[in-house]
């Protein structure tokens, strides 16, 4: 292959990549702060939330919650969130990955926390993908690990927010 062909071939390359929005951080905080206004609209519904943990016997909860009972307007995954980039997720939507500054996360939403069966200060390396689908919400998907203590060490786990509709 020339060397002029070689060069058009990886410039369509980068352009395909950039066209589906990998290595696009710019617009992958753009798609967290749509997800943020779309937090900020539902104001009804049920919200699911899916949290489990990958210890030697899996834990794994299911809770479904009323959108009016979570402050969602007052969630600034801007501020709470660092180094966006796009992911592939399910078809028909559009998703962005970011680091949470867990320690400014729990600040934030501790008046808002259940009792927890681990500390949330041991809570670290988390990430929060976001999934829009026309522009809205549809789902929060928070990853990360948790210091179960001496025996079970870091725990990796999940948390996935199942979003209504915003209205």
């Amino acid at each position: 292959m020339s060397s002029a062909r070689a060069a058009g071939s990886s410039a369509a390359l980068a352009a395909v990549l950039v066209a589906a929005g990998c290595g696009s951080s710019g617009n992958a905080r753009a798609l967290v702060a749509q997800a943020q206004r779309g937090l900020a609209r539902i104001h009804s519904g049920t919200i699911t939330v899916h949290a489990s943990a990958d210890t030697p016997v899996p834990l794994g909860r299911t809770v479904t919650l009323q959108a009016s009972e979570i402050p969602l307007r007052r969630v600034d995954l801007l501020a709470l969130t660092s180094h966006a980039r796009r992911v592939s997720c399910e078809p028909g939507l559009e998703c962005a990955k970011a680091d949470i500054d867990v320690k400014r996360a729990l600040r934030a939403f501790r008046p808002l926390l259940p009792p927890l069966p681990v500390d949330p200060k041991s809570v670290h390396d988390a990430t929060i993908q976001v999934a829009l689908a026309g522009g809205k919400p549809r789902y929060l998907r928070l990853t990360g690990k948790v210091d179960a203590g001496f025996l079970l060490g870091d725990v990796p786990f999940t948390v996935v927010l199942d979003l209504p509709r915003p209205g």
